[in-house]
């Protein structure tokens, strides 16, 4: 048996060995080092030579350091799952396997089950810090349980590793100046038309009904994940929590029962950590509901579900946007939204999603209506939109967060630095299935860097956010079986199902992103004390969204002179 430890952006694949440390290179263990209230991650590697080992699980014991010193370990066995291609376009320099082929993925709570022999197998082990975590050097001995042979008789093994927490503390995601959005998949999957059949993802995977006391179990547990995660922007999904208990009146005005859209927010507000709420598209391209061939277009470039009699989530009625009945539909909804929210006191909570990725003059001109619109009748609302190259031109201050590509935005650095100076509005980024090539990105076959360095880019360049569009759309494939869609490995989520605990695991990507997110923050602490250095530190590791490293080591060294910095422990560089 060989074990070691090594950085949490490495992969471990079931042919890893331990590396060979010869006389003039006996480099230590990878040390996990973190400011107070975050968490940090490092990976424990096992080959189990010649003799199989089943139900391996881990325990974690102090042995130089204070003992109430406000440290917790979460732990997890990793699972490796197929993927059946690599990205389209990926570029090779960035490639972290080549597909088809296992990538390490889920990280799963509890004993990993087997690790076959001469094969390697791997454990997540996530440091957690509280706030008031002690600073200092520690020490921990991870006690390695496992079974071997038919009887799976209990033997154990012993390994060291070292922690150094910094006097730097980290703010609550819901303080921080950073915004992290991620579409989630709360209640079934809908197009917001009738093009596709409304999939109810929490029967089809949980076994549970949509709204009822499971749910909101379902729900609360999303929540206290997403916390962990740093998502501190929830979205909403609005005509789902709103069309069930809709009433009409005389004249067909929505007479809204907001009863279940509270108690959703309130599972939020309860469990804490997040900055705004954010309501999914009101209008959307027919393009994506419909779906149309190209020789037979429909007669406007996009639609919204109304609400209307006889009408539920499996058949929704819809209206395209050169239909007044459409803009009825969005008056009577966003004024009667917004008054609630006033009410509640959570109005200025609240982003508005209007139309995603809208191209195309007509399209354009009904969604800057639509801004108007809200602004108009929902006046602390804010509006937020992915966009793409001329959103600038199109919508200006009308929409108040801009949401480029990350390409579309290195390509266009400068006039989105000129137009926030300019304009009362803010930029965030943006990855989903594009960009491709060397560019950064968070699919599941780049290099684990590059997901992280994703914050890194948005640092650099002022962005005050990242928005993510896919959290557990699982009903685009099969989740554990195959982490890819159509030529987009883990395109469609960064969590998987723990269906018997009503709950989500971690991926390793997304775990990873969440420690990106935290190293913004440390940038930011780190940018008051000394921007000039902070800076050059930034530019050691990113120059632009398509050159950056990918040497871990080096970004481990540079994290550790911010850490220092932001712990008032460096001068000179």
């Amino acid at each position: 048996m060989d074990i070691w430890i090594t950085n949490p952006l490495e992969d471990v694949f079931r042919t890893s060995k331990k590396p060979y440390l010869g006389y003039y290179n006996r480099i230590e263990d990878h040390i996990v080092e973190l400011a107070r209230n975050s968490r940090e991650s490092i990976q424990l590697a096992i080959n189990a030579g010649e003799v199989p080992m089943q139900q391996i699980s881990l325990d974690m014991v102090l042995e130089i350091g204070e003992p109430d010193n406000g440290i917790t370990f979460e732990c997890g066995g990793v699972k490796l799952i197929h993927n059946s291609s690599n990205s389209i376009n990926i570029g090779s320099k960035v490639m972290r396997a080549k597909l088809p082929g296992e990538l390490p993925q889920a990280i799963i709570n509890g004993p990993k089950d087997i690790i076959d022999y001469r094969q390697s197998g791997s454990f997540f082990i996530t440091v957690v810090t509280d706030k008031d975590a002690k600073p200092g050097k520690y020490e921990y001995k991870i006690i390695i349980h496992y079974g071997v042979g038919k009887n799976c008789k209990m033997k154990t093994e012993q390994y060291s590793f070292k922690i150094e927490v910094f006097p730097a503390c980290l703010p609550d995601a819901s303080e921080s100046r950073y915004n992290v959005l991620t579409w989630v998949n709360f209640c079934g999957y809908t197009p917001e038309c009738n093009y596709k059949k409304f999939v109810e993802t929490n029967a089809d995977v949980y076994g549970i009904e949509t709204f009822s006391d499971d749910w909101f179990n379902l729900i609360k547990n999303y929540a206290k994940a997403m916390k962990k995660e740093r998502i501190n922007i929830v979205t909403v999904p609005l005509y789902p929590l709103l069309n069930r208990d809709i009433k009409f009146g005389e004249n067909g005005e929505y007479v809204f029962d907001f009863t279940l859209l509270d108690k959703f927010l309130d599972i939020f507000l309860e469990v804490g950590g997040f900055k705004y709420f954010a309501g999914l598209h009101l209008i959307n391209k027919v393009s994506i509901m419909l779906g149309y061939d190209n020789e037979d277009k429909p007669e406007f470039p996009i639609a919204a579900w109304i609400f209307e009699e006889g009408h539920g989530v499996e058949n929704f009625a819809w209206k395209y946007m050169n239909d007044e009945a459409a803009w009825r539909h969005l008056e009577m909804l966003i004024t009667a939204l917004y008054s609630h929210l006033k009410e509640r006191g959570l109005s200025k909570m609240w982003l508005q999603h209007v139309s995603d990725e809208v191209a195309g003059e007509d399209a354009f001109n009904a969604v800057l209506r639509a801004y108007k619109m809200v602004h108009e009748l929902a006046p602390d609302f804010r509006t937020v939109d992915a966009t793409w190259e001329d959103s600038l031109e199109k919508y200006g201050a009308n929409l108040d967060i801009h949401v480029p590509q990350i390409d579309i935005h290195d390509l266009n650095e400068e006039k989105y630095a000129e137009a926030v100076k300019e304009n009362n509005f803010d930029v965030w980024s943006y990855t989903c299935l594009k960009p491709q090539f060397n560019y950064l990105s968070r699919l599941d076959d780049w290099k684990l860097i590059s997901t992280r360095l994703i914050h890194w880019y948005n640092f650099k360049n002022g962005l005050k956010g990242y928005l993510h569009w896919s959290w557990n759309l699982w009903h685009y494939g099969k989740p554990y079986e195959d982490g890819c869609i159509a030529g987009w490995p883990l395109d469609g989520w960064v969590v998987l199902p723990d269906v018997d605990n009503l709950d989500v695991f971690e991926t390793i990507r997304q775990r990873e992103n969440s420690s990106g997110v935290e190293d913004y923050e440390l940038l930011q602490i780190c940018d008051k004390i000394d921007h000039e250095k902070t800076q050059m530190l930034v530019s050691v590791l990113i120059n632009r969204a398509n050159d950056y490293t990918l040497d871990s080591d080096l970004f481990f060294r540079v994290r550790r002179m911010l850490l220092e910095i932001a712990s008032g422990e460096i001068n000179n560089i």
